[in-house]
């Protein structure tokens, strides 16, 4: 799954400001911005593992997903192009972080069975 978002990264005294593209798999999200000096290729601005990371709606602009990474003591403001597609990205964060824990917790019942 991916779409296209502009990403904010929020520091203690600035912000940042890209157009990127969201990627999910079956155990991580990687944010990839597209490299100005080679075709067809991405750099990998950001990874984290969909089982550590919080997620949290921004109330005054629906357009917004606040994504908190404790581990790395990082915060991203998502801005996508409208509200649909914020809901999106939610839902498929939310529904990627249940499959992945089901996996883990089917693993652990064989392993243990």
């Amino acid at each position: 799954t991916h779409t296209h978002t502009n990403v904010h990264k929020e520091t203690h005294s600035s912000t940042y400001q890209a157009r990127r593209l969201m990627l999910l798999d079956h155990w991580r999200a990687l944010l990839v911005e597209s490299d100005p000096q080679r075709a067809s290729h991405g750099i990998v601005r950001y990874l984290f593992s969909l089982t550590s990371f919080e997620l949290a709606t921004d109330i005054s602009n629906l357009r917004a997903l606040i994504i908190t990474i404790p581990t790395q003591a990082l915060t991203l403001r998502l801005v996508f192009d409208d509200h649909l597609r914020c809901a999106l990205v939610r839902q498929n964060l939310d529904r990627g972080r249940l499959q992945l824990r089901t996996a883990k917790l089917l693993e652990l019942t064989t392993l243990f069975a």
